[in-house]
């Protein structure tokens, strides 16, 4: 497959071929390590960081876009915790616990997403990122084949498989460690950065496992009463 990087900025990616490392084998990308500590920087593909910011970027006393910008994960047994940053200056704090996302609503309540409850024909984007569904992998890479390799470049220092679709969809996998160090999708480039997560643990906060603890007793209630139901036809 021929690469085609398209407008990432130079001081962004370096693309050295190396053709003396051995092509990739499965899995793709390594599983999310527990415990792990990420930041994902999030920034337009073609940006170029020398340049002036535009008005949708905020200079001064304009308005920023509310895009998220940065999110920083952390994984420890069955809890992950998103923090998302958006350009705006605004933050969402989101948890993923049993298979469910906990994020904040409109309101300021904690809402609970269970894509176990949805019908089964309920239209799910399940490589959509943040998706409680693959929140202990790393989303947005699931397209991730020998098919799609294309050669072993240099990106930020790091070696990496470079993956492309020859879509606007491309990724760039640490060969040392098997863990994401950039992708790009929807015109949007997401550049890895992993710290030293050695002994961290997680705990929901207190409103998060409320409502956790309330969605589950619900949930419990309900599966009874479709059992008592289903004894009584």
């Amino acid at each position: 497959m021929t690469s085609a990087f398209p407008a990432l900025a130079p001081a962004q990616i370096q693309a050295v071929s190396d053709q003396s490392t051995p092509p990739p084998a499965a899995p793709f990308v390594a599983p999310v390590p527990d415990p792990a500590q990420w930041s994902i920087e999030i920034t337009p593909a073609n940006a170029d960081p020398t340049a002036e910011p535009t008005s949708d970027e905020g200079g001064d006393g304009a308005k920023k876009p509310h895009r998220v910008v940065q999110i920083d994960s952390s994984r420890a047994g069955d809890l992950k915790r998103d923090l998302l940053t958006y350009a705006d200056g605004s933050t969402a704090e989101l948890w993923y616990a049993d298979g469910m996302l906990l994020q904040p609503s409109l309101s300021g309540s904690v809402m609970v997403v269970d894509p176990t409850a949805q019908t089964p024909n309920a239209p799910r984007n399940v490589d959509r990122l943040g998706d409680p569904a693959i929140a202990s992998g790393f989303p947005s890479l699931a397209w991730l084949k020998l098919d799609t390799f294309d050669q072993v470049l240099t990106f930020q220092k790091q070696s990496c498989y470079h993956y492309a679709t020859g879509h606007g969809l491309e990724a760039w996998i640490s060969v040392k460690t098997g863990l994401p160090v950039a992708c790009q999708r929807d015109g949007l480039l997401y550049v890895y950065t992993f710290s030293d997560a050695s002994g961290l643990s997680l705990a929901l906060p207190p409103s998060y496992q409320a409502a956790r603890d309330t969605y589950s007793q619900i949930a419990k209630r309900r599966k009874q009463l479709e059992k008592d139901l289903g004894a009584g036809a």
